[in-house]
């Protein structure tokens, strides 16, 4: 079957499109000195955040003296994974590490094996934790849940990375007193006090009043009659200067955009996401982006600080400012590779109506794979989030009336939707070469 007659096929029965009208986003992001009473009131919040964080990294790392005060409290599937969390500690021995430093010296020490709980065995063990510790009950338990989910996540990623052999990997470690947790709200007013756009978080805690920063002006004419969605707010470098800017980054809902009929005039296009490169394919035409070359240019910069701070004394001034060279360095390689990722979904918007794209879950399969070069395996990280790519298309999508629909890479017989658009994506990476040898 050759891919024209593929999307043909695709046409003649086309997905039935939704009876609602649907929602875009977008982020704008700004950076703003905020007042000292906010700035102090944001640290706390973070101050809170951390608490969890360590008390639930204490419990991955062995330390299970505040869990055993409360953990008759603790229902029973989060008594079990600690339990087990316990034999695991028992049953393995100490590993001995060496670590070398500058001139030559070097330090061996006992190290017990590391093993975290389950995001799930956090949470169920985050609300006797939180009602043993009179601080965190100035925050709803909906609030301190994130950084249970983040300490899940980065734990996920260090043993992906460590089970392909990255020698860099590093499991979580404790927070200390200048790190700040980057805080989410849902849903922040934006009023207006005279002259001046004020955006206000409610942060819940008693006694202290609410967070509110003043917004510039291009943000309150772009959020003005728009709805509001969530916001965060993180620090921007350097780490160790409390002083320093705080970004905020705003979502807000776009303009409500009817969706567009599916007749026999509509375009189909199927989108084929890769370690190096994107493929969009519509009524026989075949058009690719690169993704690579962001990877290329900053990873030979990066590397270039990387040694130059080997050779400083850590903490020395020379080594600080090589960190905030290598810390602005990576801020502007994402800012790169989500400006490339939107204009790529900009353009490839315009080519269809309805979009097929495969499912980014296979891209873990090339990353674990043992013949992929490490060159793919760094392309699968560093050309930015695949996923979040299919989020920019949406977004564009949704604005113009179009539709994005995801698709598994495999066919599946009670699937009537999937056998349709089989050719749409899976075709992609497999019938080119097919329909070369028809041709033949």
């Amino acid at each position: 079957m050759t891919q024209s007659n593929t999307l043909a096929s695709v046409s003649t029965q086309p997905v039935s499109p939704k009876k609602e009208k649907e929602y875009g986003q977008k982020t704008v992001k700004f950076y703003v000195t905020p007042s000292l009473h906010t700035e102090r009131v944001l640290w706390y919040i973070s101050h809170l955040h951390k608490r969890v964080w360590n008390h639930m990294q204490a419990i991955c790392q062995g330390d299970f003296g505040h869990i055993d005060t409360v953990l008759d409290k603790v229902n029973l599937k989060g008594q079990e994974e600690i339990q087990k969390l316990k034999d695991f500690k028992e049953s393995m021995p100490p590993i001995e590490k060496t670590f070398d430093y500058a001139g030559g010296a070097s330090t061996t020490v006992s190290i017990k094996p590391t093993r975290p709980i389950s995001e799930f065995g956090m949470l169920y063990a985050l609300g006797p934790i939180r009602n043993a510790d009179p601080e965190l009950l100035q925050l709803p338990l909906n609030d301190l849940q994130k950084p249970c989910r983040v300490l899940a996540k980065s734990w996920k990623s260090f043993f992906e990375l460590n089970k392909r052999g990255d020698t860099e990997a590093r499991p979580p470690r404790m927070k200390n007193d200048l790190f700040f947790f980057t805080l989410q709200w849902e849903k922040p007013k934006v009023v207006r006090y005279g002259t001046d756009t004020v955006l206000l978080v409610n942060h819940k805690i008693n006694g202290i009043e609410g967070i509110g920063i003043t917004l510039p002006l291009y943000v309150s004419n772009l959020l003005s009659e728009k709805s509001t969605r969530y916001v965060t707010i993180k620090r921007t470098f350097p780490f160790w200067d409390r002083r320093s800017k705080f970004e905020v980054n705003i979502v807000y809902e776009t303009e409500r955009v009817e969706t567009l009929p599916i007749d026999a005039h509509t375009k189909y296009a199927g989108v084929d996401l890769g370690a190096r490169r994107i493929i969009l394919i519509q009524d026989g035409m075949v058009k690719t982006w690169h993704l690579e070359k962001w990877d290329q240019y900053f990873t030979k910069q990066r590397q270039a600080i990387e040694a130059r701070m080997a050779t400083k004394i850590k903490g020395s001034r020379a080594h600080v400012a090589l960190f905030d060279a290598r810390t602005k360095l990576s801020k502007k390689w994402a800012d790169k590779q989500k400006d490339a990722q939107r204009k790529i979904a900009y353009e490839m918007v315009q080519f269809a109506d309805v979009f097929f794209v495969g499912e980014t879950t296979i891209r873990l399969g090339l990353a674990k794979s043992e013949k992929g070069s490490k060159g793919q395996h760094r392309a699968v990280q560093n050309t930015g989030n695949l996923a979040r790519f299919v989020r920019f298309l949406k977004e564009k999508a949704i604005e113009r009336g179009k539709q994005v629909i995801e698709v598994p890479d495999f066919i599946s017989d009670g699937d009537k939707t999937i056998r349709k658009v089989e050719s749409a994506v899976r075709h992609l990476e497999y019938g080119l070469a097919e329909q070369k040898k028809n041709e033949r």
